[in-house]
């Protein structure tokens, strides 16, 4: 059977191009995009090539990125301009075939097995497309066309700005196998320091490791990992517009100051809880299973999670399941930086279920009426606009909470699906 043909292409430093566009000055001097300092959001999301020869790279802090770089200059994000120019390059990949699955917003693959008889024909295909997006948004793409989505995305990812770099089946235990595991798909920081402890460095070490120990240390993903590894990903290119049913819904906040109370955790958890709520009941979705994340102020992660008792939409009920989950299972050892929610088991909320004696459903329903209204005076006024009394008892927590523009979006999967964050650290 034939090997599809797929290409995967990347935005180059998207967010700090996109700036470049706009004000091609930039380009002669050393600038990112990050959060906002102030908030304690300080994180670099996007860097130009002058910043990355000084060293500064995506995901440090702004402390870090500016003791590299004293001159670095920082630019707060513009989404909705990033978004526009994003999707206008989508469009354009959308003309060249009806196979487009975005990856975030800079990255997306696209087959074009039916299009093309070899991989060099693709080659030149792509190298038009390449031009086209540079002559009619100024940003430059690299690419990488391989037979999996894997190999096609560590394809783009090895290639410069304006470069193609193909693996093909004839030479990709050359090209790929050398590299550090770390670079793979599907292999996060975790993994990657789990599978070093394990004598695995490169790709290679990763293909020809025992699967069954792979599985002992990692369950199924380790499984999924050597498969990638191998250049076995049987994952298609989903058709341009297609969106997965969501799996999972989350929100994360830093917060202005340490919370170092069950009293300052309720205040931000009530908030986050609205707005997870407020976006369920306008997908019309409810959950199963909610999971609260921590960070304590020396940047550990802890996460603990529950099962609910009946699937909610409902802020209130969120709020106090987290809360009561909190108590259960988390001591305050040290303060926290940051906290949030995430959302799984999600299904339609119109879906027949089995009702349970100890629940209330006229309360919940009544419940839920309330919170659509607030819903709604939130939309129409502001997210601050109606609140409960908790958050009013600390307004330096909450009131920061309440008028920053957090997006609940998609929880990260194995899958490699991007999350929607705050950008916090």
């Amino acid at each position: 059977m034939r090997d599809r043909t797929v290409v995967h292409m990347d935005i180059n430093h998207c967010y700090a191009q996109i700036e470049e566009v706009r004000r091609p000055e930039l380009r002669r001097r050393a600038m990112a995009v990050g959060g906002d300092a102030s908030r304690r959001h300080g994180i670099i999301l996007a860097k130009n090539d002058a910043a990355a020869a000084a060293g500064v790279k995506t995901g440090e802090t702004l402390r870090e990125a500016v003791r590299k770089c004293p001159g670095l200059l920082i630019l707060p994000p513009d989404y909705d301009e990033y978004m526009r120019l994003t999707e206008y390059v989508r469009e354009i990949y959308a003309d060249w075939s009806e196979y487009v699955e975005p990856y975030g917003l800079d990255e997306a693959w696209i087959d074009v097995t039916a299009l093309y008889d070899s991989a060099g024909s693709a080659v030149k295909a792509a190298e038009a497309v390449m031009w086209r997006i540079e002559q009619e948004t100024g940003l430059t793409v690299s690419a990488g066309i391989s037979w999996n989505k894997v190999f096609a995305k560590l394809g783009s990812d090895m290639a410069g700005a304006r470069q193609i770099v193909t693996i093909g089946r004839d030479h990709f235990r050359e090209l790929v196998w050398p590299r550090p595991v770390r670079e793979l798909m599907h292999v996060g920081p975790a993994a990657a320091g789990k599978l070093q402890l394990m004598g695995v460095h490169t790709i290679g070490d990763l293909a020809m490791y025992p699967e069954t120990a792979l599985r002992e240390v990692f369950g199924l993903p380790g499984e999924i990992m050597r498969t990638a590894a191998r250049g076995d990903d049987p994952g298609r290119v989903a058709a341009y517009g297609y969106r997965k049913p969501q799996a999972a819904l989350g929100m994360t906040v830093t917060m202005m100051r340490d919370a170092d109370s069950f009293t300052d955790l309720s205040a931000v958890f009530c908030i986050v809880a609205e707005q997870l709520s407020a976006r369920l009941r306008q997908m019309g979705l409810e959950c199963r299973v909610i999971a609260a994340a921590l960070r304590t102020n020396d940047l550990k992660w802890q996460t603990v999670q529950r099962k609910l008792p009946v699937p909610t939409d409902l802020g209130e009920e969120l709020w106090r399941e987290s809360m009561s989950l909190l108590k259960e299972k988390y001591t305050l050892a040290k303060p926290l930086r940051a906290a949030g929610l995430t959302l799984t088991e999600l299904r339609p909320a119109d879906r027949d279920r089995q009702i349970s004696l100890f629940t209330d459903e006229n309360r919940r329903d009544r419940l839920r009426s309330l919170e659509k209204a607030c819903d709604d005076i939130r939309e129409r006024f502001g997210a601050g606009m109606v609140r409960r009394g908790c958050t009013l008892m600390d307004t330096e927590l909450a009131d920061p909470v309440y008028t920053a523009e957090h997006i609940p979006g998609p929880a990260g999967s194995f899958g490699g699906r991007k999350s929607v964050t705050d950008g916090s650290v």
